[in-house]
């Protein structure tokens, strides 16, 4: 199986090869620890960008749906199996929750479930705050016309600040390809961009 390369917080723009295999692999005779586990990443895990059949659907009005990655996986007959779920969550839901949730659905599995704790909590900046609303004027002096704020599932270093907010320079008309082959930046907008990023500067400085 060759899948497509995405974004840990886009996992709908590739194509998971582990999961596409496991569902294949579904359709053959297979008993035990390895059918349930085909079981559960061929049809729970296969194309569940939004946690949906594994049980952790979840939106929060502003910041957007929860997203469901799963990545590394490995199973070996008479050997310990696993696969890892990287979720990017928003306010609203908690660790415990969703590790319930988890629980409950791989348990044909006789597995454990071990939470890696990497501190990334959601985050998020009122959009009625003076830094987010001195960051659209920024855009709209520059571009002549008002942009609309996005919320990403990506980690930011704005998420270290407490009034942050991500604020790059990839356009919204821009087809993103991080961490994809061949990612590269559109060198067209570059003096668009920093023009932007100079006044946000100017004006951020002048803000309480």
């Amino acid at each position: 199986m060759i899948g497509k390369q995405a974004h840990g917080s886009t996992p709908d723009v590739g194509l998971n090869a582990g999961t596409y295999l496991a569902n294949f692999l579904t359709q053959l005779v297979f008993t035990g620890e390895a059918a349930a586990f085909l079981q559960i990443l061929g049809h729970t895990a296969h194309l569940d960008y939004f946690g949906k059949k594994m049980g952790l659907a979840f939106n929060q009005a502003e910041m957007g749906p929860l997203v469901v990655n799963y990545g590394l996986q490995k199973f070996v007959s008479g050997e310990d199996g696993y696969f890892s779920i990287n979720i990017r969550y928003p306010i609203g839901i908690t660790e415990k929750q969703m590790l319930a949730i988890i629980q409950r659905s791989v348990k044909t599995l006789h597995s454990s479930v071990t939470v890696k704790k990497d501190e990334l909590l959601p985050h998020l900046t009122p959009k009625n705050d003076a830094v987010i609303e001195t960051l659209l004027a920024s855009y709209e002096t520059v571009m002549g016309q008002p942009t609309v704020l996005h919320y990403s599932t990506g980690a930011s270093y704005g998420r270290l600040i407490k009034r942050g907010a991500a604020f790059g320079t990839r356009f919204a008309w821009q087809t993103t390809t991080a961490h994809q082959a061949n990612e590269k930046y559109d060198l067209e907008n570059y003096p668009k961009a920093m023009a932007i990023l100079v006044e946000s500067i100017y004006r951020l400085g002048n803000i309480e």
